[in-house]
């Protein structure tokens, strides 16, 4: 079959079996706006705000183009909160440091300082004690001008008796009443130290005959039978009064024997264990002892 030409055919033949073909406009690709011979890059600065095309909206993407700089103000912003964090991150190690690292030695060294301290203990003597109630006690102890904590004061128990603490130099009532109140296991070596260190607690019990015992901290003596000879001095105990001593089944180091203050004879018993199994504190040398004096009627 001949090939159609249009310069040997005028125009269409009515009856013939060719048709004419539709004049070719452009395409869909040529109408677009990054079509053929236009910019390659559909981002480009030429491209048109946006316009509609048979139904579809091309949006205006200058801005895409746009360079990714920071505005001066929005930097100076950014580096003042960089400068911040870097402030607040260097003060947060400070404090772990401290807290991990330096508070244990700072404590150890406290805790040596209040040991060293230099506090009077003054016991009273209980043998001279032993002959008076419950208000002579009581006044005997004051009249020392130490300062006194009354943990079981006069008149609650039906049987008579009182507990009572001398309090070291230094530390308040208020001091005190929070420590006791808290338990002697649940403060702070330094804080034991300070408040044990030149202090005793005295007991004072009426049921069945009398019954006083005084209980304190030894920073000095460092063993038990050191300590034991110690308190000997302190409540005028002669040595040789002395009938046992060893060390009893709970681990105690003690002595017992009794002695005779006018007319009045008196059993008594000194028993010693280190502080750091009278009281759970960790961080206490096992140097210093624990002392109990026992005096009652025989």
């Amino acid at each position: 079959m001949a090939n159609w030409n249009p310069e040997n055919h005028g125009g269409a033949h009515a009856g013939g079996s060719h048709a004419i073909p539709p004049e070719k406009g452009p395409s869909l690709l040529d109408r677009l706006p990054f079509g053929r011979g236009k910019a390659a890059d559909p981002y480009a600065s030429e491209m048109p705000q946006g316009f509609e095309n048979e139904g579809i909206r091309y949006l205006d993407a200058r801005p895409l183009d746009r360079p990714l700089t920071v505005p001066h103000s929005v930097r100076r912003g950014m580096a003042a909160i960089m400068v911040a964090a870097a402030v607040v991150g260097s003060v947060g190690l400070f404090w772990y440091f401290d807290a991990v690292v330096s508070a244990p030695s700072r404590e150890a060294a406290l805790v040596e300082e209040n040991i060293a301290r230099n506090v009077p203990l003054d016991l009273p003597q209980l043998s001279t004690l032993m002959p008076l109630g419950d208000q002579e006690v009581l006044a005997a102890l004051q009249a020392s001008g130490d300062t006194l904590f009354q943990l079981v004061p006069i008149g609650e128990q039906a049987e008579g008796g009182f507990e009572v603490v001398k309090l070291p130099e230094g530390v308040t009532v208020a001091d005190a009443a929070a420590s006791y109140a808290t338990g002697i296991d649940n403060i702070s070596a330094v804080t034991a130290t300070r408040l044990l260190n030149g202090a005793w607690r005295l007991t004072v019990a009426r049921s069945g005959g009398t019954d006083m015992y005084v209980g304190y901290a030894d920073f000095k003596s460092h063993e038990p039978q050191a300590a034991i000879t110690q308190a000997m001095a302190a409540e005028g105990i002669d040595p040789a009064s002395a009938a046992d001593a060893g060390t009893d089944e709970l681990g105690n180091t003690y002595s017992t024997g009794s002695l005779t203050v006018d007319d009045h004879i008196y059993n008594w018993r000194i028993s010693v264990v280190p502080l750091s199994t009278m009281y759970r504190l960790r961080g206490i040398p096992d140097s210093i002892q624990y002392v109990g004096v026992r005096f009652t009627t025989a």
